[in-house]
This record gives C-alpha cells, structure tokens and sequence, in this order.
C-alpha cells in the first residue's frame, strides 16, 4: 500500500500541479508539502491537513485519512492484517474453484463425490496448504489471534450470589 506521501505526490502529479500550487490550495508551505512527499515527516499530517489535501487533489473523503491510519498502525497489527487478507483471498480463489468444479445435486447442493474420488479435491487442497505454509515461513511472525490456554480453569456448577442456578 502507498503511503500518504506517495499518494499525495502521484495525485498531484496526474493533475499536473506543481508543489507551491498544492500547497497554496491545501493552506500549507511548500516545504512541509515537501517533507510529507519525501516521508520525512515523523507522524502522518493531521486530520484537517489531509482533508485541505483530498479536496485540493480531487480526493474521495477520507481516502487519505484511511492511508494515514494504516501507515501509523503498529507493524505487528498490519502484518496480521495483511496475513489475514492473505488467507481470506485464497479461501476465495477456492471456493470460486469449488462453484466452477462441481455440479449441482438434485438437492441442490453441490456435488464432491467426482472431484474427491479423481483425487482433484486432495491436490487442490494440499497445493494451499503448501502455499500458506510456504507464505508463513517468507512473512514476519504473525501474533496468534487468540492466546493460547496456558492452564484450566474450574468452572463451579453454582452461582454464589442471588439465586442458584445450574448451568453448563
């Protein structure tokens, strides 16, 4: 994903402005104009810069608030992010596979019988299983989404307080 100053700098560009004109109509200097193309600010510009931004660029509303949100998340974060959208575009990609390989059951599911007993199921599988492994070991670790259970917890089949009552 571009960062603010990227972004900034290939829009201008399109629209044929020059670095003073774009500064002038966003209300900043030149040379912090400069600075945020060049990234070397240390935070993304606040929120009413980058909104004198998107309207002096012909910007869609928050488009570079979005940007500047993503570029100040923390690394971790973006990595499991970006790990997840990973994982979400083959599960996709599979089940696009799964619609065009399969025909209709007289129920109307879908029928596997053919794609489990040619074996395609299992290869097709084991090709994704492959990839995101192999996608694991190239990415930087990802943080778990949920802890692991370190110890067991008794649960008590009575409330102390007010009434008793069971549950599971």
């Amino acid at each position: 994903m571009q960062s603010v100053g990227e972004l900034v700098r290939t829009r201008r560009q399109a629209r044929g402005m020059t670095l003073a004109a774009l500064a002038r109509a966003a209300g900043v200097t030149k040379s912090y104009l400069s600075m945020i193309e060049n990234q070397r600010v240390a935070n993304p510009p606040s929120r009413q810069v980058l909104a004198a931004l998107e309207e002096a660029l012909g910007m869609e509303e928050g488009e570079l608030r979005c940007v500047a949100a993503w570029q100040s998340a923390p690394l971790p974060v973006r990595a499991q992010l970006e790990h997840l959208a990973e994982q979400a575009r083959r599960a996709q990609e599979f089940a696009r596979w799964l619609r065009a390989s399969t025909s209709r059951r007289a129920g109307g599911g879908k029928n596997l019988d053919k794609l489990y007993r040619t074996g395609q199921l299992r290869k097709r599988l084991q090709e994704m299983i492959g990839e995101a492994e192999e996608a694991e070991r190239d990415d930087p670790p990802v943080m778990p989404l949920m802890p692991a259970v370190r110890s067991r917890v008794p649960l008590i089949n009575k409330v102390a307080a007010g009434y008793p009552s069971g549950f599971t």
